[in-house]
């Protein structure tokens, strides 16, 4: 996070030592940008070095998407770069758009999560059922993945507005998701491909 004091401590450290930074940012209602308003940098511009992304460390599918643009704009002008940047662009343009080839994501990622960091607190305490607060993000998709395995059922309380919408697909779906209002609804039907009956309008959480 580079909005933060040490990350724009940091930001500008590294920029005075001649390097190109990538910060990554939350998304949130406010900016909250002014310890980096000094130093920030015109998108549009060929010339920067430092090139702001949303996203959030928990979730592992974005930092790879933020590391992919980072390490490909070393080689921007070389024209295997050009070739590798393009075939990825395509590929991420048939999967948004193909919904059996999520799944098939979906399945090949879910199968990888398995484990058992958490089997001395079933054999403990025989949960039924687990409350997550992401739909499926890594953290969250392993205790999915690991409590199926037990038949315990998963439960996903959307803690933030924008978990529906901008954190990337599942890792493993959930078995019921708790929304705020029609609208998040809506985004993990389109976005996360989660079907109707596994969705709950419940208000925001005070």
């Amino acid at each position: 996070g580079v909005t933060g004091q040490d990350g724009s401590y940091l930001v500008e450290f590294l920029l005075a030592k001649g390097y190109e930074v990538h910060g990554i940012k939350r998304r949130a209602s406010s900016l909250n940008t002014q310890r980096i308003d000094h130093i920030f940098q015109d998108p549009h511009n060929s010339n920067n070095d430092f090139f702001l992304h949303y996203g959030d460390l928990t979730d592992s599918l974005n930092l790879t998407r933020i590391l992919h643009v980072a390490t490909y704009r070393k080689g921007s002008n070389t024209f295997v770069s050009r070739i590798v940047r393009e075939l990825i662009l395509i590929i991420s343009w048939i999967t948004c758009r193909i919904k059996i080839i999520r799944k098939i994501i979906l399945s090949f990622s879910s199968s990888n999560l398995f484990n058992n960091l958490h089997e001395d607190i079933f054999n403990k305490w025989h949960p039924s059922a687990i409350i997550v607060c992401s739909v499926g993000l890594e953290l969250d998709a392993r205790l999915i993945v690991e409590f199926r395995k037990y038949k315990v059922p998963s439960i996903t309380v959307v803690q933030s507005w924008d978990k529906t919408s901008s954190k990337g697909y599942p890792l493993a779906m959930p078995d019921r998701v708790l929304v705020w209002s029609e609208v998040m609804a809506k985004e993990c039907r389109n976005f996360l491909d989660i079907s109707e009956d596994k969705i709950e309008v419940v208000g925001a959480p005070i």
